[in-house]
């Protein structure tokens, strides 16, 4: 985060969270049930493709899990914390420039 002085210098109000159309915006993802479904980023989840061999590769994905999304990275700083899905888990990788449903 930047200092203080330089986001009111620019005009930009900053805030812990968002509402907005039935979705509720934050930086970083929430234990348990929720009343409005989640949109937030922090961890920037990444799943490992398997090849045939002993191949793989790690690539940034969107996470949804219950009343939750979570964004992937949108940079190569950082992101691709490695995830697990459960079972009613839906996990888009991202690679080639193309999000794809796994």
């Amino acid at each position: 985060m930047l200092p203080q002085d330089w986001y009111t210098q620019t005009n930009i109000d900053c805030c812990n969270e968002w509402q907005e159309n039935g979705l509720r915006f934050v930086h970083e993802p929430a234990d348990g049930q929720q009343e409005l479904p989640i949109i937030c980023g922090h961890i920037h989840p990444g799943i490992r493709l398997m090849g045939t061999g002993r191949q793989s590769l790690r690539v940034p994905c969107f996470y949804f899990a219950p009343q939750q999304c979570i964004l992937p990275a949108f940079g190569v700083f950082t992101g691709t914390h490695p995830i697990q899905p459960k079972k009613q888990d839906v996990v888009f990788a991202i690679a080639n420039q193309q999000v794809i449903p796994l």
